[in-house]
């Protein structure tokens, strides 16, 4: 036995769901991608050797 779906219930999710994929990141999004490159550069600067409390003491010295 074959089931059928009804196709217009999944299109209001499926417009949703694109317009959320596309969206303009928020501003907390973006300033949240710019510190976790800064962290990363600074996890990667020491050798991926430094913990949390290290990290942010060179962090506290970048400024």
């Amino acid at each position: 036995m074959r089931c059928v779906i009804d196709v217009p219930v999944f299109t209001g999710l499926t417009e949703r769901l694109l317009r959320w994929l596309h969206r303009v990141p928020s501003f907390r999004e973006r300033d949240d991608g710019q510190f976790s490159s800064i962290v990363k550069n600074a996890f990667e600067k020491s050798r991926n050797t430094y913990g949390t409390r290290r990290l942010k003491i060179a962090l506290s010295h970048q400024g």
